[in-house]
């Protein structure tokens, strides 16, 4: 299967990036408001 590659730039610091995708506030405010997230190496948010 051919991989799928998609680039975006986002002009924000990495620690304002990292919040984002990492923990749970950041992930409410774009994915959903139903979400459990720690910001800890291994762990996958539900």
């Amino acid at each position: 299967m051919t991989a799928i590659k998609h680039r975006v730039e986002i002009r924000a610091t990495p620690d304002k990036v990292f919040r984002a995708i990492a923990e749970q506030d950041g992930l409410a405010h774009w994915w959903t408001e139903l979400v459990e997230a720690k910001p800890e190496i291994g762990t996958v948010g539900v």
